[in-house]
């Protein structure tokens, strides 16, 4: 089905030398948008050329092993087919308009726009529309839009938007049989599962589930806590990350917001300073890679679904005030997400929805699930979430490519793992924004 104009999926790939046209396509999410974007990679509904001095767009930095909280509407049944949908999802802007009465250019900007909202579905009335409306020329508009349509290379990009539009439909057939099974809308919290019974229900079914008792026999579960911080380990120096609230993209831009301060500091700063999403101690700022932090990793214990032989890069802690949030990601490894200390409300959303979360960048989606933007991101409307919120010594099985957004309810302090004695490690193409 044709797709609004602020739509986004990812095209196929050809392999190099392969004589047909016409071969079963290769899902690949780096090969660029196949909905109307900012050809900037601007993410909102209007659709504008790019200045030619910007940048050619941002490339994310993420580890192979990002943790839960790294810290995680419906296709249009017909093509818009007016004037005004066009302008709603992809009014032109003038390209590198900076003075005043600046004639717009049809540059390559311009030419990208138009390829990207013909693939979305639209016709080819509106976007004429729409760029005239941009002060272009009405016979030059309408004469680009031809030439788009019939450049050999946006065809071979339609047919493949085509295939991918297949795969959308695909995993939406299986989401509508997934939701007929009993307890569909929420996540089992489950004692006493086995390491045979987690892999066969929930690791192989790629299925969340709140463990109620794995962390049942661990000493932090009594000791952790602020004070118990400071004393144990609080003139150790630790790395955290800071000045988040100035960068709405501080995740993408993780490494720009590292910093090292006194342990005993970043506690009082955690419970002194209120809630706040200005300064979080994540996974990647390696806290038990220190050895000054042994005292408190022998506070914890490994249940039996995970290797304590395979701990290096693989056992990660966090510790925040209330208010730290994880946006909407999803991680490459199947990862236990256990709470010590305060509790998180976890936003889970299934991978068979992933053509629906404009995930333009990395592992990262540009929906807001707290608040999301219909306008922006029209095919959100349709996704279905599940919500957890973790009490202290409930762990939460979170399966590989499930997104998930995280909050802080309370300061909180938690520990992730991906040491499973099961395979957990996968391949991923992932989308590098361009």
């Amino acid at each position: 089905m044709p797709r609004s104009a602020s739509s986004r999926g990812h095209l196929g790939r050809r392999h190099h030398g392969d004589p047909d046209p016409d071969p079963s396509p290769v899902p690949d999410p780096d090969s660029g948008p196949a909905g109307a974007a900012d050809p900037d990679a601007d993410p909102g509904p209007a659709v504008a050329a790019p200045d030619p001095d910007a940048d050619s767009g941002p490339q994310a930095r993420q580890a192979a092993d990002a943790d839960p909280d790294s810290d995680a509407g419906k296709e249009a049944d017909q093509a818009p087919d007016s004037h005004a949908d066009a302008v709603r999802h992809g009014q032109a802007a003038v390209h590198g308009a900076g003075s005043a009465g600046a004639a717009p250019e049809l540059g390559d900007g311009w030419r990208r726009w138009i390829a990207e909202n013909k693939l979305a579905g639209f016709d080819d009335e509106p976007l004429v529309a729409a760029m005239v409306e941009a002060g272009l020329d009405g016979v030059a508009a309408a004469a680009e839009v031809a030439a788009v349509a019939a450049h050999p290379c946006f065809q071979a990009g339609e047919k493949l938007a085509q295939r991918l539009a297949k795969l959308g439909s695909v995993l939406d057939v299986h989401r509508a049989l997934a939701a007929l099974a009993p307890g569909a809308g929420s996540v089992e919290r489950r004692g006493g599962v086995s390491r045979a019974e987690l892999l066969e229900r929930y690791y192989a079914a790629n299925r969340p589930v709140v463990l109620t008792d794995a962390m049942a026999d661990w000493p932090a579960l009594a000791r952790w806590g602020p004070e118990y911080f400071k004393a144990t380990c609080g003139e150790a120096l630790v790395e955290i990350m800071s000045g988040r609230s100035r960068d709405p993209r501080y995740e993408i831009n993780a490494y720009d917001h590292k910093s090292e301060v006194r342990f005993a500091d970043y506690v009082e700063m955690v419970t002194a300073g209120g809630e706040s999403n200005d300064y979080y101690l994540v996974a990647n700022n390696g806290f038990f890679d220190r050895p000054e932090m042994r005292p408190l990793y022998d506070d914890i214990r490994f249940p039996e679904h995970l290797d304590p032989a395979q701990t290096d890069g693989r056992v990660h802690f966090w510790f925040g005030p209330a208010g730290t949030v994880t946006p909407l990601h999803h991680d490459l490894m199947n990862v236990l997400m256990a709470q010590v200390y305060g509790r998180k409300r976890v936003t889970l959303i299934s991978p068979d929805q992933t053509h629906r979360l404009y995930n333009e960048i990395g592992v990262f989606s540009e929906v807001d699930p707290e608040d999301p933007d219909f306008e922006q991101h029209p095919l959100y409307r349709d996704v279905e979430t599940l919500r957890v919120d973790l009490a202290p010594g409930e762990a939460l099985f979170l399966p590989v490519g499930w997104w998930h957004h995280v909050r802080a309810l309370d300061v909180s302090v938690t520990v992730t793992f991906t040491n499973f004695v099961h395979r957990n490690e996968f391949e991923w193409l992932n989308p590098d924004g361009r």
